[in-house]
């Protein structure tokens, strides 16, 4: 599950099934463990979250826990303060939010749990002399608007992702981007503004 063809694998698998009418799908980005280069991936939308979804609405799981591994340090995420984070300001400190946001979901910080997970291949390549942070397992990310609604990846979006991923893991002590605001809240479209300052 760490491999290119083992994740393109997981994909085409969501992509028969969203043929069949199980569930949609929207596609993500994923720097996996063993892989050369970012791949884009479908990822599943848990159903009724269909219309408008949101980070903590896609099925992220296959791409981040091995089924044939039941560890409880890989279990599904129970705490979403646990499960990734969501860039909505870059650089840290930056007076607006970016026009997308970015959701990286990872295998605990913590540590590699009781699976002999690999060393992330890809993020070790982004590293220069004083990177300190080593990543295990594969990374997911997503792009979604402003409001939160979740939309594809494309490949134009991909060395940005990569970049975001590598800033936040080496500098996360100093962010504060939860995954989420209001679980509570699903994303409403809304009439954009006609002017500046509007």
């Amino acid at each position: 599950m760490y491999t290119e063809s083992a994740l393109l694998d997981i994909s085409r698998s969501f992509d028969e099934a969203r043929q069949v009418g199980l569930f949609s799908t929207v596609k993500a980005c994923v720097v996996g463990a063993l892989c050369k280069k970012p791949l884009i991936v479908s990822v599943a939308v848990h159903p009724g979250f269909e219309s408008s979804p949101r980070n903590i609405d896609l099925y992220v799981e296959p791409y981040l826990h091995d089924a044939s591994v039941t560890v409880p340090a890989l279990a599904p995420f129970t705490q979403l303060e646990d499960a990734g984070a969501c860039i909505r300001r870059y650089p840290r400190g930056a007076p607006r939010e970016q026009r997308n946001h970015w959701s990286i979901f990872r295998v605990s910080p913590g540590g590699r749990g009781g699976a002999n997970l690999p060393v992330n291949e890809r993020y070790e390549s982004y590293k220069c002399s004083d990177a300190v942070r080593t990543v295990w397992g594969n990374i997911v990310v997503v792009k979604s608007d402003r409001l939160g609604t979740v939309c594809d990846m494309e490949a134009v979006d991909l060395g940005l992702a990569e970049f975001l991923v590598y800033s936040y893991i080496e500098d996360d002590a100093i962010y504060d981007h939860p995954l989420i605001v209001d679980p509570l809240v699903i994303p409403v479209e809304r009439a954009l503004s006609s002017g500046w300052g509007e």
